[in-house]
């Protein structure tokens, strides 16, 4: 058999009737969707922050500008907490800014907050800022929205379950006359379920495509912010390909399995 064939024959029943296919496309992708960005969060998320918390993980300290600098440097730098300083310039401001490294647990955030406050009250010791605050604060974010991705994904399963039982025989009846052709002409329910899978396999990759590029935007916009570098993990896309393979093709199996007289 050829599977060029096949190939031809799904992309001109896609054609025939466009406007049900992109709709069968975009409803399959929503549990897809929320289930593919519901994994990433949970278990490639939590890397990705963890990673970047070691990278934010200090201080900034802003100095009153009559103070004594190097004075003030070696008190911080005796700190246990502290593992090292970095001279740092915000010339727009004219402010004497130094980072202050962490040497303590940064999961731990009694202990981060203790730190800092024995680094404010040191005398002439202006402001002191953690940098990792918005990384803990993404963190948190993460969770909440990796359960309501969860959530939503379920619901939108069981809608998609629903979708597919209405719309079950209608495209039975959409698809009854061209099998019934196919069957006077001898073709074998092999060859007719290849053909129908084939449209379903080239769906399956179009919504793969499509579920991993709102998930790129999505991330980008409401998890990851500018200065995160991430990219999607195999782990994430082997649970969006393998959905949209699945969803699809099951459905396209069951809308012309009774038409099929074996």
């Amino acid at each position: 058999m050829n599977i060029f064939y096949f190939i031809y024959e799904a992309i001109l029943g896609i054609l025939k009737r466009p406007l049900i296919f992109i709709l069968n496309l975009f409803i399959f992708i929503i549990p897809i969707y929320f289930t593919g960005t519901s994994f990433f969060l949970y278990r490639e998320g939590r890397v990705i922050l963890s990673r970047e918390k070691e990278k934010w993980g200090n201080f900034l300290v802003e100095v009153d500008s009559g103070a004594d600098i190097r004075f003030l440097k070696e008190q911080v730098k005796s700190l246990k907490e502290i593992k090292g300083l970095k001279d740092t310039a915000d010339t727009g401001s004219g402010k004497i800014v130094f980072q202050a490294d962490l040497n303590i647990d940064l999961n731990d955030a009694l202990k981060i907050e203790e730190t800092k406050r024995m680094i404010t009250d040191l005398k002439g010791v202006k402001f002191v800022k953690y940098q990792g605050e918005e990384i803990e604060y993404m963190e948190n974010r993460n969770l909440l929205f990796a359960g309501i991705c969860l959530f939503l994904g379920i619901i939108s399963s069981i809608f998609v379950v629903k979708y597919i039982r209405s719309a079950l025989k209608k495209e039975s009846e959409l698809n009854k006359e061209r099998i019934n052709i196919l069957e006077l002409a001898g073709a074998t329910p092999f060859f007719i379920y290849s053909i129908f899978m084939a449209k379903g396999l080239l769906a399956g990759a179009a919504s793969i495509l499509l579920t991993l590029l709102f998930l790129r935007i999505s991330l980008e916009n409401i998890f990851i912010s500018s200065h995160l570098q991430f990219f999607i993990y195999p782990s994430t896309l082997f649970i969006v390909a393998a959905g949209s393979l699945f969803l699809i093709n099951i459905d396209y199996y069951m809308t012309i399995k009774k038409e099929i007289k074996i």
